[in-house]
């Protein structure tokens, strides 16, 4: 999960999908494309609403997404599309718009 401060979005995104799957089986993590907030903990807003839905992000630590990431993850989800949309932020790598996806991408069409 990848957001622009990995400090409220992405944080969130992780426990969330953490919780929902056998993460010893997976290896979830989330980074954001600047390296303001490295080392830090999540914003406190993200950490007392995932308490409240029952998930702990409190262990999370910030971090700046890296090239290696393209190949140590098989799914990179953009939380603002900031990779493709022209928002300021360039990735480090060209195959980005073939390995990462919004979170609505790939999600199932309500009927």
């Amino acid at each position: 999960m990848v957001c622009l401060g990995n400090i409220c979005r992405s944080p969130l995104a992780e426990g969330i999908l953490k919780s929902k799957v056998n993460s010893s089986e997976i290896h979830i993590d989330s980074a954001g494309t600047g390296g303001w907030h490295i080392g830090e903990l999540p914003d406190s807003r993200s950490i007392d609403i995932a308490r409240t839905n029952g998930i702990d992000i409190s262990d999370q630590a910030c971090r700046k997404f890296i090239e290696e990431d393209f190949d140590v993850f098989d799914y990179i989800y953009d939380k603002a599309k900031i990779g493709r949309s022209g928002g300021g932020v360039v990735f480090m790598s060209k195959s980005l718009t073939a390995t990462s996806y919004s979170l609505l991408e790939g999600a199932p069409d309500e009927e």
